[in-house]
């Protein structure tokens, strides 16, 4: 059973909420309200609808939809250039070269390259040069990788000093918790933690 469903069980049971498990991995857990039920499969929960699911799951859709009210690093979406031609609306780059050429004038070392989906710190570098920009690039279309995506963001590079994590219901802030890279170690990509537990607020 994954992690945040063995919290959501727990949260069930010291509030007194019914829910009910389904399927040999108990990765899917219906909570029992008195006129509706709510049913939670592995990552996945019933707050959000499909369309902002994919919104929150898609990088370059994100930045594209809130870089006008939220302020966020300035990003840019690349292609595969082995991509299905369907995918390749709008962009003028038709090979790596290209790409690695359009990225290093648009933005400044150090950078960040990451995979449009996917999360965890997989197959997100920090970048401070054309070599490790190929290679970055180059790992995140790899289609012989688990970790493959057909689309790279390219991002300013931010020296922030905190970051925190927030969990909005209904528009009201639920949670937040302080990130730690304290004691972290990287190693090619930016995979996190190592460090002390989140401080909630």
């Amino acid at each position: 059973m994954n992690t945040n469903l063995k919290v959501l069980i727990k949260a069930c049971q010291r509030m007194g909420v019914d829910y009910k498990i389904y399927h040999k991995d108990r990765n899917m857990v219906e909570v029992l309200g008195k006129n509706n039920s709510y049913l939670f499969i592995n990552f996945t929960t019933p707050l959000n609808s499909h369309g902002v699911a994919r919104l929150c799951e898609d990088k370059d859709y994100f930045y594209s939809f809130f870089k006008d009210v939220i302020n966020m690093p300035r990003g840019r979406a690349f292609v595969n250039p082995h991509a299905d031609p369907k995918y390749f609306q709008g962009q003028k780059e038709k090979t790596i070269a290209e790409i690695l050429t359009s990225i290093s004038k648009e933005f400044q070392y150090p950078l960040i390259v990451k995979r449009n989906s996917g999360t965890t710190g997989n197959n997100v570098f920090k970048v401070n040069s054309k070599s490790e920009l190929k290679e970055a690039i180059e790992t995140i279309f790899n289609v012989n990788s688990k970790d493959f995506d057909r689309i790279a963001i390219a991002q300013d590079y931010l020296r922030i000093r905190t970051e925190y994590r927030a969990v909005y219901v209904n528009g009201e802030l639920s949670f937040a918790y302080e990130k730690s890279i304290r004691g972290a170690k990287f190693q090619g990509n930016l995979v996190r933690y190592i460090g002390r537990g989140p401080r909630q607020f």
